[in-house]
């Protein structure tokens, strides 16, 4: 995979968030809930969130692409997993891993 231009990574972050908010908007308006004001909707602390994990993603894994994009699914997983339906397979593993759950499995196991 070729990359053919480097942008700031605030920008891209930024788009990232506006996209997310313009989503929200149109769902808004097509009268679809997206999970109202209950833990987990798409509100504006959602999308901060959101777009610093795949700042944080884009920004700890620029010189590999492959590892840049398990990083930005990583993260999205981040997101979206609870108690009840984990998703850590995407994590990176290890007792330097930044996921609380990787790091204390393997601590257990190692």
């Amino acid at each position: 995979m070729n990359i053919s231009k480097e942008q700031c990574l605030n920008h891209v972050a930024k788009r990232f968030g506006t996209g997310l908010r313009n989503k929200d908007k149109e769902w808004r308006s097509k009268c679809v809930r997206n999970g109202g004001r209950k833990e987990g909707s798409l509100k504006e602390s959602a999308i901060f969130k959101h777009s610093n994990f795949y700042r944080k993603a884009i920004k700890e894994s620029v010189t590999d692409v492959q590892k840049m994009n398990t990083a930005i699914f990583a993260s999205l997983f981040r997101n979206s997993s609870t108690y009840k339906a984990p998703k850590h397979n995407k994590f990176p593993t290890g007792l330097t891993s930044w996921s609380f759950y990787q790091s204390i499995w393997r601590a257990d196991y190692v």
